[in-house]
């Protein structure tokens, strides 16, 4: 009979002497005929081959095998894919102790899984002349990340300026790269419309202008009349008819007013002189 130490198997039996007669039976079984000699007869035993499975998501491991022997060194590596880090191994069978990425071959088959955890990013998104804010604090890779914003008063949504991270921005949200994103808002100053309305004379300065643009008029009244105040707004001077004012954050109709010139009729020798406005009738009476 024969007995393997651990981690090993009979492989066959190896007869060293027994004289001139063969040994019956021995080649097909455990037994023989003992013969007229002395018989010496020698065990062979040989290692059994053992499997390591290694499992894992998110990741790639080598080390894996079949053909390992009881006392070998197995030595294993984990690397993980973007966005991961390597946690631990976690032994779900064969009883072995990882040290160092490596272990001592048992005498029974290993499964090992390589365990990653996502890394988590952070998302900086800054501007000037609005107030922005983004969904969540920490993010992984694959992750939506929507922004909000609301431009100051004035002042418009002008574009996305990425500053680092290299994601592209659309519809206020992008998929979180492996690194770290840091986005700027830039807001660009609203153009809103000035619009000068006036009868009987002509103006100047109406057009597009960005709040708190100080806007100059000039109002020219028409032949016989003259210019009498700025209508619609705070200007500088609403009686000048050459004045300022300063735009507000939205769009501005204003109005130049006109009043009609009089004139004075003097009449020597008869009557109907007196103040008479710019086209009026004057009438006349001689008196001899």
């Amino acid at each position: 009979s024969s007995a393997p130490s651990a981690g090993y198997q009979f492989s066959s039996w190896n007869v060293i002497t027994s004289g001139s007669a063969p040994l019956l039976g021995l080649q097909s079984g455990n037994s023989f005929t003992m013969p007229a000699s002395n018989v010496q007869i020698e065990a062979v035993y040989e290692a059994k081959k053992y499997t390591v499975t290694i499992n894992g998501i998110n990741g790639t491991q080598t080390g894996a095998g079949s053909n390992y022997i009881i006392g070998d060194r197995v030595n294993i590596t984990a690397t993980p894919n973007t966005g991961y880090n390597f946690t631990e191994w976690i032994v779900n069978s064969g009883g072995v102790s990882i040290s160092s990425g490596s272990f001592d071959m048992p005498d029974n088959d290993v499964v090992i899984t390589a365990v990653y955890t996502a890394i988590e990013y952070d998302v900086s998104i800054t501007g000037v002349h609005g107030t922005q804010s983004h969904t969540g604090s920490k993010y992984k890779m694959g992750d939506t990340v929507s922004i909000q914003y609301t431009p100051n008063t004035g002042y418009e949504f002008d574009y996305w300026n990425v500053i680092q991270g290299g994601v592209s921005v659309s519809s206020n949200s992008f998929v979180m790269p492996a690194s770290n994103v840091s986005v700027e808002i830039v807001y660009g100053l609203i153009n809103y419309t000035l619009t000068i309305n006036g009868v009987n004379g002509t103006q100047t300065g109406a057009g597009s202008y960005v709040m708190n643009e100080e806007v100059e008029l000039q109002a020219t009244p028409s032949i016989g009349w003259e210019f009498d105040e700025w209508q619609g707004h705070t200007f500088l001077n609403k009686d000048s008819s050459t004045t300022k004012l300063t735009m507000p954050a939205s769009d501005l109709t204003i109005s130049a007013v006109y009043k009609i010139r009089q004139f004075t009729v003097t009449v020597n020798g008869g009557n109907g002189g007196g103040a008479i406005n710019y086209g009026g009738t004057v009438n006349l009476t001689a008196t001899p």
